[in-house]
């Protein structure tokens, strides 16, 4: 609704950010989530997309099957 119909896709933030808590053992969900909240309010595309980037490899480690893989599914969408 907020950007209309020149909008393809659009991605609710706090649901993803849901999405990959879920997937990680709680000692790991608030830092994953501030990494996540921190990089939805960077200022540029291009800045957003580095800590997103970054996010999904550190999460590979973690959790390659299930949190990576939700981060990236939609991240385009969502960024």
């Amino acid at each position: 609704k907020v950007f209309g119909s020149d909008v393809l896709v659009q991605r609710c933030q706090t649901h993803k950010r849901r999405n990959v808590k879920e997937h990680l053992p709680p000692e790991h969900q608030n830092a994953i989530d501030a990494r996540i909240g921190a990089a939805y309010k960077m200022m540029t595309y291009e800045e957003a997309r580095k800590s997103l980037d970054l996010t999904v490899r550190y999460l590979e480690r973690l959790n390659p099957t299930s949190a990576a893989a939700s981060l990236r599914e939609g991240l385009e969408e969502a960024a």
